[in-house]
Parts: C-alpha cells; structure tokens; sequence
C-alpha cells in the first residue's frame, strides 16, 4: 500500500514556467516602483541639506550683515603664490553645526596650506547629495561638494566665467561674487526671488585636455557657479546647475526656502532668479 504523500502530483512544466514568468512579472513592476522610492528618499535627503544651507546662510547674514563672500584670495590679478581661494562653503561651517572643522582651518594661509589639510580634507555630509551615488566624496585631498554658490549668469555682453575676470556686469550679478561679500540691500529683486546656492553635482571641468575637480571642492571658492544664457537645468555639470535627480535640480533661494525647479523651466524665468538686481519679476516662491 502507498504512502498517502507519494500519491501527490508535483508541479508540471507548464506550471512551473508560469509560476516564474508571475514572479518575473511581479519583479518588473516592482523594481521601478522601488527605485522610484529611493530616489524620492535621496531627493528629501538632498532638500534637507539645501534647508541647512539656507538657514547657514540667513544666520551668517544676522552675525555679518552680508550673505558670505563666494571666494576670497581668487582675484586674477594676484600672484598664484598669494592666493587662498577660500570659499563661501568655509565661511558657512560655524552655523552648520561643523564649528569642529572651522576651528582647524586657519583663514591666513591658502586651503592648500599643510596646515589647512585636516580641515578641508573632512567629508562634509550637509554639502553631497545621495543621488551622486557612486561619485568620488574627495578630489585628491580635498572634500567635494555637490552645492555651488550662484555668482550669476554669463553670456555674450555680459560677463566672463567667474575666476578669469570678475563679473562686472549689474544685470548678470548674483550672490555669491569673488572677493565681495553682498548684504540683503543689494539684492534689490527680492530675497524670496533670488538664488543663492544650486546643485552642480560632481563637476568635472576639462581644460586644455585636462580634466580637473578643484571648482567641486567645498572649500575652493572656484566653486561658485554662473550659468550660461542659453544652457537649461541639467543639460551639462560643466559649471553649470546640474543634478543626479530625474527632470529636476534643488536651489536655495536667500530667503532660506528651497525648490526643485524643472529641466523645463522658462530659461528667462531661470535667468531672472539668478541675477540679484536684473528689475525681472519673476516667482521664486
């Protein structure tokens, strides 16, 4: 007489195939939906540090009476050998909650100094977004940011790249300059309708054939950024606003508040919350 349990009939062929093709299916609709929620994650990740680096900058703005300088000791005309290159990204840590790391640099001596490695070697989590997933978290021995500070835009009549000449055109100015440091009375468009920081994510700049990483340094004020007049949201990290996130790329207005904008954004609503004092009405709300 046969056991009861081998009188049981296992699984076909044809079920098993079916069975793998429900679970192949499932798996499928299953992966978007899971990537889509970690990229939701790192995108409220990246909106908190962009919220820290506002309320950084308003505090500054109450202590100095001015928004921090975007680099100081970056002036073209001064000898390499005299230059500091000391960034807006510094001046922000003692209202980050990073006073630990201001402490160790020495502001009379270059970021480059021996003296200042410890300090602008240290990773500072405020200043990379979690969708540069992958991405070097240092250059060489200096940490890197995914955040600039907005010097304005650039354009045929307007001004140069920041670094090369200073921007001198009053229409093309923004926040974050070489040398000068801007109180809230300059920015005559509004402190709401004006951008003060932007992602530009990893930036990779090539000159002469050599690809370089010193303008996504947090502590190289070559990190500031102006946007060319006719290149959109995302279209090239080349100093440029640029981000990891799908169809979008966070700022940080003066005001404090953040904002995704849209890859489709009218480029001369763009270029009017860029500028500091352009008389353009646009809504940065």
């Amino acid at each position: 007489m046969k056991h009861p349990l081998w009188s049981r009939s296992g699984f076909t062929l044809v079920e098993l195939l079916v069975v793998i093709a429900i679970i192949g299916v499932m798996a499928g609709l299953l992966l978007p939906a899971v990537q889509a929620a970690r990229e939701s994650a790192r995108r409220t990740a990246c909106q908190n540090n962009l919220k820290q680096i506002g309320l950084g900058l308003s505090q500054h703005l109450s202590v100095h009476k001015a928004f921090p300088t975007g680099c100081v000791g970056c002036d073209y005309r001064v000898p390499f050998a005299e230059k500091k290159y000391t960034s807006w990204n510094l001046r922000l840590l003692p209202f980050i909650e990073q006073q630990q790391v201001w402490q160790l640099f020495d502001g009379s001596k270059s970021i480059w100094h021996s003296d200042n490695l410890q300090a602008v070697s240290v990773i500072i989590p405020t200043y990379l977004c979690p969708s540069s997933t992958g991405e070097p978290h240092t250059s060489q021995q200096l940490g890197l940011t995914d955040y600039g500070g907005m010097a304005g835009i650039e354009g045929a009549g307007l001004n140069a790249p920041p670094g090369s000449v200073h921007l001198r055109h009053p229409r093309a100015l923004g926040v974050m300059l070489y040398e000068t440091p801007t109180p809230a009375a300059k920015i005559t468009d509004g402190l709401s309708q004006t951008v003060a920081a932007a992602e530009c994510a990893r930036r990779n700049v090539t000159i002469e054939g050599f690809q370089l990483q010193y303008e996504a340094e947090w502590a190289n004020g070559h990190n500031c950024l102006a946007q060319r007049q006719d290149t959109p949201i995302n279209k090239t990290p080349d100093n440029e606003i640029y981000s990891h996130h799908p169809s979008a790329a966070g700022v940080v207005f003066c005001d404090g508040h953040v904002k995704f904008l849209s890859e489709s954004i009218n480029q001369a609503v763009l270029l009017a919350i860029l500028t500091r004092a352009g008389k353009e009405i646009a809504d940065g709300r």
